[in-house]
């Protein structure tokens, strides 16, 4: 019986890790986006430049 709480335990524990986990992976997505579209933004503004 012991052991099927610690298992309850860590599983709680692999869940919450891997929620944050995905929350960071959403996170960063998100800057990536914003980051490929100020590169294309300024790629744009540089061809005009030229």
């Amino acid at each position: 019986m012991h052991e099927q709480r610690v298992f309850v335990r860590l599983y709680a524990q692999a869940r919450k890790v891997n929620a944050q986990a995905e929350w960071l992976y959403a996170r960063a997505k998100k800057v990536n986006a914003q980051a490929e579209w100020l590169y294309a933004r300024a790629k744009k503004v540089n061809a005009q430049a030229e």
